[in-house]
């Protein structure tokens, strides 16, 4: 197999022998670019017998407008329904472009290297997802010229790239560098070109320019993807799958199919953890990795192509970790690298009729009138994340590695709902820009809801050797009474170089329908400052002596140190030095949100005990959370829990 190394600084010709293709950029004339066009294709297929002749008879270029009626006469449809939602598409029409929320004007002749936005702004430019509203609003509006600007915008990317360059260091930075651009783009003109070929958008001659580009880019595919270990295998596979299914035409097709299931096969051992959860242990990311897995499956199954059995398997499981990351008012668990506004697609996606049959299931345990609030407390002991919830009670608590890529500083943080809201966060990624200071501040330690020593971060980064495990952790998890408890550590230091020798270790107990205690234990040598952070969703909070409760009128929650325990509390919104207080609802979203630490120097060893109490309504109940001596003690509106310090899961 070619690999990009044997490519990369070779000239022209041995590239585009490695490609199995040819030089179109020499002076070709029109005949000779759809001779050699043509070589690069399989006439044998149905309603092809007059193309093949014509070709055999050396007729390229009546050859070439009997294939355009061929593409415009087919009638496969596996891609999916025409699109809706035309609201760009008049911007478009006029080169602006919009990506997340920031707007560019490109002018009359497009730049495709150019970006004149923040970092990802022209990957977004390079991946067409445009042509969907444009194909809306070409049907929709019954306007030819949206369906004449989507093939002109496919028609200028090809005529101002070069393949080439993918094979020259650091020369295309935004077209050809990132192979995910191509994959995404080369399925998103499939999935266009399904609904305008039959409206005969494209000549003979551009039907030609665009086969050999296509052939090109997956050529290019199947030398680049395996040089990646994270989601872009997967996500290239896809395209491959997609894009070769919709041309059967393309002379390796087949080949690029197979190929596509290989690396899906292999990515299934290599990318998803025993326990269903993939090794970026980032819910976006593994929920972009099991969509591709139901396409593969069901685009498969549409074309009457086989489809392991183990990819069916595997989605299962994938699909019903899916489950528990859907909070129960629609957001989606943001551990990591991830959105937490995209929980209605994940439900969404869960529940649909098309990802049952990629699974090969009828039902699963949240269709049928289930719900998923009635999901029960679960572990997932490989990936270490665990889920402590009854009905409108939802905890995640990430016991966790640091995860293959994606990953923050967050090591036994937590995710917070209850009646119906969430009220303690995971802040978000916001932006892939890391110009921009918030990139860095929400992968750190101190924007998550954990523990900071000594004003210092966990420090995962350097240990890949540790970045995920095949096998269950070595955490403490039982479920069987009604007093649901998990134990982890952090044990990897703090600071940059992990040069401040503590070790974190924190329980988390679930009264089922009540509250969860949160106990954290910190071993060491000497004094050190400790602050335990909670990050909260916007919103108003108020500090009340060494208590803080949030301030909505339907579902709240109070923070509760053990009484005693002397902290120091302070409140964070949208602090710029030293940054704290900020929570990304989605991508290029970024909001100042109430932050609060606890903290105290302290003598190693020493323990914290939190009660996170959650309750319904504005008013807060009468509670209270204290140590006599041998016991912790929840008092509740005049009913009290004990708990001996072992059953919190404290070990000194």
């Amino acid at each position: 197999m070619i690999s990009r190394k044997d490519v990369d600084g070779q000239d022209r010709k041995a590239v585009f022998s490695a490609l199995r293709s040819f030089d179109h950029t020499v002076g070709l004339t029109d005949e000779d670019l759809f001779a050699q066009t043509f070589s690069l294709m399989n006439l044998s297929g149905e309603g092809l017998s007059v193309v093949k002749y014509m070709v055999s008879k050396g007729n390229f270029l009546e050859a070439a407008d009997q294939l355009a009626d061929h593409f415009h006469n087919r009638t496969q449809s596996i891609l999916g329904p025409c699109p809706t939602g035309a609201e760009l598409a008049d911007e478009i029409l006029g080169n602006i472009f919009t990506f997340y929320g920031e707007k560019h004007d490109l002018g009359v002749d497009i730049d495709w290297e150019q970006n004149p936005g923040t970092g990802h702004w022209v990957h977004d430019l390079n991946r067409f997802s445009y042509l969907r509203p444009l194909v809306g609003a070409c049907y929709g509006k019954d306007d030819r010229r949206y369906g004449e600007k989507a093939v002109g915008l496919m028609m200028d990317w090809i005529a101002k790239t070069d393949v080439c360059d993918a094979f020259v260091p650091k020369k295309s930075p935004h077209v050809w560098m990132s192979y995910l651009n191509i994959q995404i783009h080369v399925s998103v003109w499939a999935e266009a070109l399904e609904h305008l070929f039959p409206s005969k958008f494209l000549s003979g001659r551009d039907l030609m320019i665009l086969l050999k580009s296509v052939h090109d880019q997956l050529a290019y595919l199947e030398i680049v993807i395996p040089e990646q270990n994270s989601n872009w295998v997967v996500f290239g596979a896809t395209g491959m799958l997609k894009t070769c299914l919709f041309f059967p035409e393309l002379r390796d097709s087949e080949q690029w199919f197979k190929y596509a299931w290989d690396r899906f096969e292999e990515q299934l051992d290599n990318q998803v953890l025993p326990d269903g959860v993939q090794f970026e242990l980032t819910p976006h990311y593994h929920f972009g990795v099991a969509k591709s897995y139901m396409l593969a499956n069901s685009l498969s199954d549409k074309a009457g192509k086989p489809v392991p059995m183990k990819s069916r398997e595997v989605l299962r499981k994938m699909v019903h970790y899916l489950h528990q990351t859907v909070t129960p008012d629609r957001l989606h668990l943001s551990f990591n690298d991830s959105d937490p506004n995209c929980g209605e697609g994940v439900a969404g996606f869960v529940t649909s009729p098309e990802t049952l049959a990629a699974c090969g299931m009828a039902s699963s345990r949240v269709t049928e009138g289930r719900m998923f609030e009635d999901l029960p407390c679960e572990a997932f002991p490989c990936a270490g994340v665990y889920f402590l919830r009854d009905k409108d009670l939802y905890m995640a608590f990430d016991g966790g590695p640091y995860g293959a890529h994606h990953q923050h500083e967050d090591k036994l943080s937590f995710w917070l709902a209850a009646y119906g809201r969430t009220l303690i966060v995971d802040p978000g990624r916001y932006l892939y820009d890391n110009t921009t200071p918030f990139r860095g501040y929400l992968m750190q330690t101190r924007a998550h809801n954990t523990i900071l020593v000594d004003g210092e971060d966990q420090c995962s980064k350097p240990h890949r050797d540790l970045y995920f495990s095949r096998e269950p952790l070595d955490n403490f998890w039982d479920a069987s009474s009604a007093r649901v408890r998990v134990s982890a550590s952090y044990d990897l230091g703090y600071g940059p170089e992990g040069e401040i020798e503590v070790t974190h270790r924190r329980s988390v107990t679930f009264a089922v329908g009540k509250y969860w205690i949160l106990l954290d234990e910190l071993t060491g040598e000497g004094d050190h400052d400790i602050e335990s952070r909670f990050q909260f969703m916007p919103g108003e909070t108020m500090v009340e002596g060494d208590r803080v409760r949030t301030m909505y009128d339907d579902a709240n929650v109070m923070v509760c140190p053990a009484e005693g325990s002397e902290l120091a509390v302070h409140l964070e919104i949208g602090q710029e030095e030293p940054r704290g207080g900020w929570y990304s609802a989605g991508y290029n979203l970024i909001e100042p949100a109430p932050q609060v630490g606890f903290s105290k120097r302290k003598a190693m060893p020493c323990v914290f005990a939190t009660l996170l109490l959650p309750y319904e309504g504005a008013r807060a109940p009468d509670a209270r959370f204290y140590c006599d001596g041998t016991s912790y003690l929840v008092e509740v509106d005049g009913k009290t829990d004990v708990y001996s310090a072992e059953e919190l899961g404290c070990l000194q």
